[in-house]
């Protein structure tokens, strides 16, 4: 008896699953019906009343979103607001993000019905294009090429591909938003009353970076000085030590005693930038800092030691025996996947861990050339815990694409177009 209860255990885990997705399901529907109803409704108020004299004041035909959007009456939000319990304003900023999405985004609009993303994750993209000051013509743009991510990429790369496309689709716009964004930068600090104060900033993106890593730095030596906090408290601290430029130099200096090693290298600034660009674009994508101009990119490295790395041959597939990997090795493996290979993760590869798909065999007899490309995939610590001891599964039939099948039976396949579902098998592997 106890023995058909363990069997039929995963078959119910399995259908508490589809169910809770089915409901999920059913609020997407319940929301796809409300961007309709609301675009009926605009339509319905469309006119105006004009059957009686202009007086001041009356009722006035508004647009409802960005550039492509309908006009109309203004009254239509009062309406509406009283009846979800939200103000005016809330109101109007739920008909801007519907109307946004149907006029500036069909295509977006189209998959969004069909269930490949969720309401909100559309309405923010529409919104984000709208934000940006893109015309109906760029917007539309934007929508074609986002079009065969939609279903396929988490929501954090959805979210880094949307930021590329919103910089190529009007470039002269582009760089009028940081030139305006750089025009507004700002360091604030706001008293909390209670011995610590809130430190906010915006500025250059490369500076944040370089301060953020200047911050690590910091505090990894008091770490290593024998202060036992966590690093989010030691990066507070190093702020205090970077108010004592005495006390920063002292922490950051080398085991010969000169700063940072040697007087010469504290006069340069160096970092490694890794951009891609396509040939002929103007903008590009660089790691860690999203999509660039190339003009911001003559910018940056007209200050600083620039090195040129070759561009790696992806379809490169050097081999060692070895169970640790070597950075040429690792480099190939990053830049082929730029994102962790678990299903719809949107984690970027930079700084996981490359782990073996097929796992590594130590001792004698063991196979040679284990350790290559063709046998590793960038992972976070909480999938390559569940591959490793809660029964889920990974092949890599191709170089770079995964497919996963999950102890309930549920089967993805992750490659370079993102995340797909395969569906799903009855299976449970056995204990042990």
């Amino acid at each position: 008896m106890e023995e058909q209860q363990a069997r039929e255990t995963p078959s119910q885990a399995r259908a508490l699953v589809l169910e809770v997705r089915a409901a999920f399901d059913q609020e997407h529907a319940a929301q796809v019906r409300q961007v309709e109803l609301i675009d009926q409704l605009c339509r319905a108020f469309s006119a105006l009343d004009a059957s009686g004299p202009a007086i001041p004041g009356q009722e006035r035909l508004l647009p409802t979103g960005a550039d492509g959007t309908p006009l109309v009456a203004e009254h239509l939000a009062t309406e509406l607001a009283p009846q979800l319990r939200v103000s005016i304003e809330s109101a109007w900023a739920l008909i801007s993000e519907a109307m946004n999405l149907v006029h500036r985004h069909p295509l977006l609009w189209a998959a969004t019905r069909e269930g490949q993303l969720r309401v909100w994750q559309a309405r923010s993209i529409a919104q984000l294009t709208a934000s940006a000051g893109l015309s109906r013509e760029a917007a539309s743009w934007v929508d074609s090429r986002m079009a065969p991510a939609l279903g396929r990429l988490a929501w954090g790369r959805l979210r880094r591909r949307l930021a590329g496309l919103i910089v190529r689709a009007d470039t002269e716009l582009a760089a009028q938003r940081a030139a305006k964004a750089r025009a507004e930068r700002f360091v604030r600090i706001r008293n909390l009353g209670d011995g610590t104060a809130l430190l906010t900033a915006r500025a250059e993106a490369a500076d944040a970076l370089r301060f953020s890593r200047l911050l690590d730095q910091l505090a990894g030596g008091l770490s290593l000085a024998g202060s036992t906090d966590e690093h989010e408290v030691l990066r507070a601290e190093a702020l205090g030590v970077l108010a004592d430029p005495e006390a920063a130099v002292a922490l950051l200096a080398g085991p010969d005693g000169e700063p940072g090693g040697t007087p010469r290298r504290r006069r340069r600034r160096t970092a490694e930038l890794v951009v891609h660009f396509a040939p002929g674009e103007g903008v590009g994508r660089c790691e860690e800092l999203g999509p660039v101009l190339a003009e911001q990119v003559r910018e940056w490295v007209g200050h600083d030691q620039v090195v040129v790395r070759p561009v790696v041959d992806l379809a490169d597939n050097p081999s060692v025996d070895a169970y640790e990997i070597p950075d040429a090795i690792a480099r190939v493996v990053r830049w082929r996947n730029l994102y962790d290979v678990f299903p719809w993760s949107g984690r970027t590869s930079r700084g996981l861990d490359l782990d073996h798909t097929q796992p590594f065999r130590h001792g004698p007899g063991r196979p040679r050339g284990q350790t290559n490309p063709d046998n590793l995939g960038p992972l976070s610590r909480r999938a390559h815990r569940a591959k490793t001891h809660s029964g889920w599964q990974v092949a890599q039939p191709f170089p770079g694409v995964f497919e996963w099948r999950s102890p309930l039976g549920f089967r993805y396949r992750v490659d370079a177009d993102g995340s797909h579902e395969l569906g799903a098998e009855l299976y449970w592997p056995r204990a042990g």
